[in-house]
């Protein structure tokens, strides 16, 4: 099964991606609530969200998030198990939430969506949670982004963008 991992960090095709465990001290305010309160009602058997690498299932998925933080773009493969498949918008959900009240009770509550499974929003965005993953292939790097971003913002949509129809069908 190929994946799709957006990382900040160069990576040579064959080598594996670990996760970045400080994550979290690069959060602020209602993003670190959020990621507190989803390790508050994670499920026991689940390690913490920052001792997992995040992929996206879907290459349209990545892209979404590349035009937000930038980076590399890679297919990957995951090596080991699969500790979950969440929807990333429901996460946006609970930081709109933590926008408007500190309530930690209906915070969880939303955050008790996530973790469960086959729940979903109307156009899910998933991520993929593992231990480790390994590079496939490198599919777009920083210095392609802007160009990317110009052909989504004439256009609005990301499968409509010439990299989209370009790395979905090599």
């Amino acid at each position: 099964m190929h994946l799709y991992r957006v990382d900040k960090r160069p990576f040579k095709v064959g080598e594996e991606i670990l996760p970045r465990t400080e994550f979290e001290n690069k959060l602020e305010e209602e993003a670190l609530v959020v990621e507190q309160v989803l390790d508050e009602v994670r499920p026991t058997m689940l390690p913490a969200r920052n001792q997992c690498l995040f992929l996206f299932h879907e290459l349209a998925g990545a892209l979404m998030f590349w035009i937000k933080y930038g980076g590399n773009i890679y297919e990957v493969e995951p090596i080991g198990k699969i500790f979950h498949k969440g929807d990333m918008n429901k996460i946006d959900n609970i930081l709109d939430i933590a926008r408007f009240t500190d309530d930690r009770e209906l915070l969880k509550v939303a955050a008790n969506e996530y973790w469960k499974p086959g729940t979903h929003t109307f156009k899910p965005c998933y991520e993929i949670l593992v231990q480790k993953a390994k590079v496939i292939k490198c599919l777009a790097i920083e210095n392609s982004l802007q160009a990317f971003k110009n052909d989504y913002v004439a256009i609005y949509s990301i499968e409509r963008t010439n990299m989209y129809k370009t790395l979905i069908n090599s």
